[in-house]
């Protein structure tokens, strides 16, 4: 099954056009979101916490994000 089958992220796709194919046109409420970082300070150098979402995730898998 092709990728664009299964509904997997391409990032080759402008976000217009993702948009169009997604919503067919009609408008669309942004849903409510939040993002949290956490940022520890107690050593040389600050450091984030993040974590990594999964490879079968159809949205940025692999990718590094924080949480929230």
């Amino acid at each position: 099954m092709a990728d664009e089958q299964r509904g997997v992220f391409d990032p080759k796709k402008s976000r217009e056009q993702e948009y169009r194919e997604t919503t067919q046109g009609r408008a669309v409420r942004p849903r409510d979101a939040s993002t949290l970082i956490i940022v520890r300070r107690d050593g040389a150098a600050p450091r984030v916490l993040m974590g990594q979402r999964h490879a079968d995730h159809k949205f940025m898998p692999n990718k590094f994000v924080f949480p929230g």
